[in-house]
């Protein structure tokens, strides 16, 4: 396949140790036990459709946008230095690259986020096309980011392998039609990405 897209975040980036953090000192804060549980249920969401389902989860009375900001703080707070990449990420990059593969990068964070949080990395100018919460009305699991993506790139959906971690990433792209390979995280239940075409153990195996 010559037209590859990653999501970012526990694909690209091994931030969801810092996003189960800050949610954490979130709940702390209001005197609320964390579980980490949530996680996989809002992973792979963008915050506008992740924050409510969190705040519901827990029974808490704040704003959606005052949880928002708290739980922004709290991550940025929560950095020590830059996030790491996922390991094997920078290599599959660099070699995606010199076999000339189009790059697609297809995320349900925002795009100041993906600018101050990927790009220190120097990987950011490799890829194509970018398609952020930003960009899009749905997010996933719904179809429309990777859809937006083939869409700006001017090729069929069928043409694309999507490389995904979590189980509304699997599903956005699967939807879409696209070929999607699932590098479940530790944490993830298998059985939740089964519905990917080929499921691998890191970035090493592709």
């Amino acid at each position: 396949m010559k037209t590859i897209a990653f999501d970012l975040d526990g694909v690209l980036l091994d931030s969801e140790p810092v996003f189960i953090e800050a949610a954490r000192r979130v709940l702390a804060d209001r005197g609320v036990a964390f579980d980490p549980t949530v996680m996989q249920e809002i992973m792979g969401r963008p915050g506008k459709e992740a924050l409510p389902h969190f705040r519901t989860r827990f029974g808490l009375s704040d704003t959606i946008e005052a949880l928002g900001a708290d739980y922004k703080r709290h991550f940025y707070e929560s950095l020590d230095g830059l996030i790491p990449l996922m390991p094997h990420a920078r290599e599959l990059v660099e070699r995606l690259v010199e076999l000339k593969t189009t790059l697609a990068l297809v995320t349900s964070s925002q795009r100041a986020y993906v600018e101050r949080v990927f790009g220190p990395h120097g990987l950011l100018e490799h890829f194509h096309v970018t398609v952020t919460a930003d960009d899009i009305t749905h997010g996933k699991p719904h179809p429309e980011p990777y859809l937006t993506a083939a869409r700006l790139l001017g090729l069929a959906p069928e043409s694309i392998t999507v490389i995904e971690d979590s189980p509304a990433g699997v599903k956005s792209a699967k939807a879409a039609g696209c070929y999607c390979v699932a590098v479940p995280q530790k944490h993830t239940d298998r059985a939740l990405v089964a519905v990917a075409d080929r499921v691998i153990a890191s970035l090493a195996e592709y």
